[in-house]
């Protein structure tokens, strides 16, 4: 009989998917690393406060406190975006693309596409690129 060989579920995840849950980012004013679910609080923590602020009617400093959440969802966004341009990379390489290839359409263009096929890839000119690869790579 053979052994039945039990998968826990974070052996299931990719290291794309990993990278992302353990998001660690810098806060820009104090240089203290957050983790995800800390960013989240104070995230949170600035738009309660700024609610409780309007509700009093300090209008600045609700708008000032709104500013300083700002702060920490564009550092977020700039480190999900070199996330986002790691995977692009490992991606292209993996699938054999030229390292300067890019796809002409925007994702919301692409989302906004009824079907994702080869005729698409044909219409986007790219070269002698495989259509198969392209649509893996998007």
């Amino acid at each position: 009989m053979g052994q039945t060989v039990v998968r826990k579920p974070e052996d299931c995840v990719s290291s794309e998917e990993k990278e992302w849950k353990t998001l660690r980012v810098v806060h820009p004013k104090t240089g203290k690393v957050l983790s995800k679910e800390e960013n989240f609080s104070m995230k949170f923590g600035y738009l309660k406060k700024a609610t409780v602020l309007y509700s009093y009617n300090r209008f600045k400093e609700a708008f000032l406190t709104i500013a300083e959440g700002a702060i920490l969802v564009k550092a977020e966004l700039k480190k999900l975006k070199e996330i986002e341009n790691n995977n692009k990379t490992k991606w292209k390489f993996k699938l054999g693309l030229p390292k300067n290839f890019d796809i002409p359409m925007s994702r919301d263009e692409l989302l906004a596409e009824p079907k994702l096929d080869a005729s698409l890839i044909n219409r986007m000119d790219l070269g002698e690129v495989d259509p198969a690869k392209v649509i893996i790579y998007i």
